[in-house]
């Protein structure tokens, strides 16, 4: 979810049963710099994870208890908001991108960053590609990534199974090793988004391809296009035409 505010920028968290919000949450506001916030909750307490300039706050909306700033040097030299704010499923971790296409995870508890790895292919620019989400698995132990380039991930005339590994679109983190692995190729043009089963049988991404016969009356130059892959094999499962 991200939070937008010209005037004076803050988060607000309603209480769904009784449809009551909490009392704001004023975020700081950066001389020259766009007010727009990440934000994730937490599930198994009603604290927030919030994006702000340099680094990640964890704020309690009952003023239960103080907030909590976590902070990384990826994190403080991309002088942007951290995006793709995730949360582990037992709230151990919080993980977010940098604008260098950094990846960084921080152990809550001991509020130190575990994980720093990058997502740029050898050689790359950064403001070349994107990380457009990221979704931890069960165990809090690994990432899933989905990564896209200004470039067809899939350049024209290569078969997908000769593509590069380093230009794939759909990368697995493992923290502790702060290695990546591909998981597969990715759509044809871009790969945008991901949603992880809560099986981790399957991940589902959504994407871009090129039609059969673009440029022609009526055919667009690109079109939608979801992928299934199966997780444990590593493998695509389903493949649309």
């Amino acid at each position: 979810m991200t939070v937008c505010s010209d005037a004076d920028p803050f988060v607000r968290i309603w209480d769904v049963k009784p449809g009551k919000a909490f009392d704001p949450i004023a975020l700081p506001r950066f001389k020259g710099f766009s007010d727009t916030y990440e934000v994730a909750c937490f599930r198994h307490s009603r604290k927030i994870a919030v994006g702000i300039k340099e680094c990640v706050t964890i704020v309690d909306p009952t003023g239960g208890e103080n907030q909590v700033d976590l902070t990384a040097d990826a994190v403080s030299e991309s002088k942007v908001v951290p995006v793709n704010l995730t949360i582990s499923l037992d709230d151990k971790r919080v993980a977010c991108s940098t604008l260098e296409k950094e990846v960084v995870v921080w152990d809550v508890k001991s509020r130190k960053a575990v994980c720093s790895t990058s997502l740029l292919p050898p050689g790359a620019n950064y403001r070349d590609w994107i990380i457009h989400a990221l979704a931890f698995t069960k165990g809090g132990t690994h990432l899933v990534a989905a990564r896209s380039g200004r470039e067809d991930e899939v350049p024209k005339g290569t078969p997908e199974e000769h593509v590069a590994p380093g230009r794939r679109g759909l990368f697995l983190i493992d923290i502790a090793a702060q290695r990546v692995t591909p998981l597969g190729i990715g759509h044809q043009v871009s790969t945008d988004s991901l949603a992880l089963h809560p099986s981790e049988e399957w991940i589902a991404t959504a994407g871009s391809v090129r039609p059969d016969h673009p440029g022609r009356e009526g055919v667009p130059d690109r079109v939608a296009e979801l992928r299934l892959y199966h997780y444990p094999a590593r493998s695509l499962a389903l493949h649309p035409s």
